[in-house]
């Protein structure tokens, strides 16, 4: 399957990244710099669920075969992608992260990148 080496390594990094998130928000934030109120410490465990789930979907997902809904998931991501680009390019210029942000900023990229080469290979296969 086309995805799978991009699945297994996107649910890596939702593992390594959500379940901090979920278990100890502050301290997980603090490694990037930001200090959390309650509300902010809940929201960020809140996302961090929210990570795990994608990556539970995700893993389910690259034993189908290519699929609509595949297809519908990988595009998700894709705004999930280009969402956190923009919002870690903002935390950086309004100085809300260390430099250690700028790795949102990165996977941001990466994943993306790696996205639209799948669909360009794809797109000249057929």
């Amino acid at each position: 399957m086309i995805y799978k080496k991009f699945i297994d390594t996107y649910v890596v990094v939702l593992l390594i990244l959500g379940l901090p998130l979920l278990l100890a928000p502050n301290l997980t934030l603090k490694l990037f710099g930001a200090d959390l109120n309650p509300a902010g410490a809940s929201m960020s465990a809140f996302y961090g669920s929210s990570m795990l789930g994608v990556a539970w979907m995700m893993w389910k997902a690259k034993k189908a075969e290519q699929s609509e809904i595949l297809e519908g998931l990988m595009q998700g991501n894709l705004i999930i992608f280009a969402l956190s680009f923009i919002l870690s390019i903002i935390g950086q210029i309004q100085s809300i992260y260390n430099p250690l942000g700028l790795t949102v900023t990165g996977l941001s990229i990466f994943f993306s990148a790696w996205y639209g080469y799948i669909r360009y290979t794809e797109g000249k296969k057929s």
